[in-house]
């Protein structure tokens, strides 16, 4: 399918970073975006806005459009999914730590948390649970990052000092950020034939370097959101990060 897609069919394609909820700013972007363009969200689609039921149906129902998965699709199918007990009982700290289990009160006060960061939005945003159990289903088959023409990383965090590792640390290009947090846990990625292009960080404007790109713009605290185009419409995709066609969008009063 990707095949098919990325190399027969000579579509634009664009990243879009975190929508978190924002649905008529994200229908405004798309009216900028050429149609029929490839467009894919770099995560965390749903939380925090009000609309994260019709963002999921707009790109399920669209050939066209795909998302990989984000911290918050990892919270909202963990948390709305349930507490689910521990196949066997591990006795001492140590134990739970390595098995990182958790109790049904632990389970319960980070579910809460959730609710608070934007998860509660995400609920009010359904009117059944029938339909919050067809999303759920939907999220759990995205992926964690997507290799395009051998050379572009997308992943929802910063992602790149964990290339190497990408399969054993999903964790960390989930929730990586640019802070250098975890730098000692870094790879040297400074000879790397790889350009990352995420979310997750919540910039002011877009951050653009030799060998990553940040996209999240915060739309969902009152900034924009932000696309970016890595192939044009005779199939050419970018090779480095420079002269890049970046479309963005206010946020929408509808969102608030």
């Amino acid at each position: 399918m990707d095949k098919e897609i990325y190399n027969k069919k000579k579509k634009e394609i664009y990243l879009i970073g975190d929508v978190h909820g924002c649905y008529y700013t994200l229908l405004d972007l798309i009216e900028k975006i050429p149609k029929n363009s490839k467009i894919i969200f770099l995560g965390d689609i749903v939380d925090r806005g009000k609309w994260t039921s019709k963002i999921i149906k707009l790109i399920k129902e669209n050939k066209n459009y795909e998302a990989i998965l984000g911290n918050h699709e990892k919270e909202m199918i963990k948390y709305l999914e349930g507490y689910k007990k521990p196949e066997k009982k591990l006795k001492t700290t140590e134990e739970k730590n390595i098995e990182n289990q958790e109790t049904e009160e632990e389970f319960e006060k980070k579910r809460k948390g959730w609710e608070e960061r934007g998860g509660k939005a995400t609920i009010n945003s359904y009117k059944n649970t029938k339909c919050i159990k067809k999303d759920l289903e939907y999220l759990k088959k995205l992926k964690y990052y997507k290799i395009i023409n051998k050379k572009i990383f997308l992943t929802h965090g910063f992602g790149l000092p964990y290339y190497k590792r990408r399969d054993e640390s999903k964790s960390q290009i989930l929730s990586n950020r640019l802070n250098k947090k975890h730098e000692e846990d870094y790879e040297d990625y400074s000879n790397y034939e790889i350009i990352n292009i995420f979310g997750h960080c919540n910039v002011k404007e877009e951050i653009i370097e030799d060998k990553y790109a940040c996209i999240d713009t915060g739309v969902c605290y009152g900034n924009k959101l932000t696309a970016l185009r890595i192939r044009d419409d005779s199939g050419k995709y970018i090779k480095e990060l420079k002269n890049l066609i970046i479309i963005q969008q206010e946020l929408n009063k509808k969102d608030i």
